[in-house]
């Protein structure tokens, strides 16, 4: 009786099906006599557009006549989730006449190999939250950047050294942090004192 290796023959198995389903491949193929070839191939520096360019976008005639209204602009001084909102719709937000960069301030640890920035910023109270890649959350005064607290969450747990994701929202006074570490934390918006953790 002859013994077979099984490693090998499902490895080999395993890249014989990948290479079969490879466009490539079949092309090279001499007994596949399909007709789904292409029909027209774009030559180097050549590009074929997907929307024809006859095709012409027009005003619905069910549609003519219609007035276009927008609501009111409201200022909008917090922005308590990374969506603006819980339901993500922030309306029609007034903003400032001739915006520009107010303030600019390095919060942490920014993103690399074992750790990612991935929170975006939330602002309650008059204070810009952020999250950092080590899970540090700090508080910056809206007004200035200047730091007004800074709390470290990071887990002590030695198994904890890469951690992906996280993120910050407010309500009633209280910042809520989730992390790549596990872990979910109330902190004290005003000081960022923890409040519990989980």
């Amino acid at each position: 009786m002859i013994q077979i290796r099984r490693t090998p023959l499902i490895a080999v198995l395993a890249v014989s099906l990948a290479v079969a389903g490879c466009s490539t491949v079949s092309r090279l193929n001499p007994f596949d006599r399909s007709d789904d070839e292409p029909q027209e191939i774009a030559s180097e520096g050549e590009r074929i557009p997907i929307v024809g360019a006859e095709a012409n976008v027009q005003v619905s005639d069910a549609l003519a006549g219609q007035d276009f209204n927008l609501p009111m602009a409201t200022p909008r001084s917090d922005w308590p989730l990374p969506g603006g909102t819980p339901e993500q719709a922030i309306g029609h937000v007034e903003a400032g006449q001739g915006l520009s960069i107010a303030w600019r301030q390095r919060f942490g640890e920014g993103s690399g190999r074992g750790k990612h920035v991935t929170a975006p910023p939330i602002v309650a109270e008059g204070k810009v939250f952020v999250m950092d890649g080590l899970a540090n959350v700090s508080a910056r005064d809206a007004q200035s950047g200047r730091e007004v607290w800074r709390t470290e969450l990071r887990s002590d747990n030695k198994r904890d050294r890469e951690a992906f994701g996280g993120g910050l929202a407010y309500a009633n006074g209280k910042i809520y942090v989730t992390s790549g570490y596990r872990l979910v934390v109330q902190l004290d918006a005003a000081t960022g004192a923890v409040g519990w953790r989980r």
